[in-house]
């Protein structure tokens, strides 16, 4: 999860952490630098304070396009 004050605090997000913590993974709330990281990106979703998850197919950004796995939360 990036750390940012433009995201907000979410139920979803803090049970998806500890869903993951749970399975194993490693959770990280950190500053990203897209710039650098986003090419090592597998899955990429945003959380919503609804109970809501979105798949990110992909990111544009200028003329770039990145693009990421579907398979998020079918573990």
């Amino acid at each position: 999860t990036p750390d940012s004050q433009s995201v907000l605090d979410s139920v979803t997000n803090a049970s998806l952490e500890k869903l993951a913590v749970d399975m194993g993974l490693k959770v990280e709330r950190r500053k990203i630098d897209f710039a650098a990281e986003v090419e090592s990106f597998k899955e990429v979703g945003a959380v919503g304070t609804g109970v809501v998850i979105t798949i990110i197919e992909s990111i544009t950004r200028g003329s770039e396009v990145y693009k990421f796995e579907q398979h998020l939360g079918q573990r």
